[in-house]
Order: structure tokens, then C-alpha cells, then sequence
């Protein structure tokens, strides 16, 4: 599941002539729900990969977060 997340969200935003700001954000969105998630998992294994991923996903997002936001609010459609 944790994966397939990451593939789904690839496929919407590279498989767009133009990913708007709507569809990236949607698809963060999605992937942050479900790394908080798969934390809460009973195995050890993933709940230590997901720390890893979790904390590689929130240096890069904290640096954009509010840029895609503003992006998605003053998107016209």
C-alpha cells in the first residue's frame, strides 16, 4: 500500500502534459496521509522505513508547502 501510493502519485503528475497545482497537492497530500499511517503500523521493519521516508518527505515539503498552497488557492479553475 505504502508504495503503491508513491506510484499512483508519480503516474498523476509526470503523466500530465501539465501537472497544475491542484493535482501535485492532492497527491502530497495523499502521500503525507499515508506515511503518517503506515508510523502507526505494527511491524517494526516498517514503521523504521517509514520514519526515513517520513523525514526525507517533511525537509522537502516544509520548504514548499506554502508555495504549492498559495499556487493551488490563486489557481483559477
Amino acid at each position: 500500500m505504502l508504495l503503491e501510493v508513491f506510484n499512483v502519485a508519480t503516474h498523476v503528475i509526470l503523466g500530465s502534459e501539465y501537472p497544475i497545482a491542484n493535482l501535485y497537492l492532492t497527491e502530497v497530500f495523499r502521500i503525507k496521509h499515508v506515511l503518517d499511517k503506515a508510523i502507526k503500523d505494527n511491524y517494526l521493519f516498517m514503521q523504521d522505513m517509514t520514519w526515513t521516508m517520513k523525514a526525507k518527505f517533511d525537509k522537502y515539503w516544509s520548504e514548499y508547502n506554502m508555495v504549492m498552497a498559495l499556487a493551488n488557492i490563486l489557481d483559477h479553475r
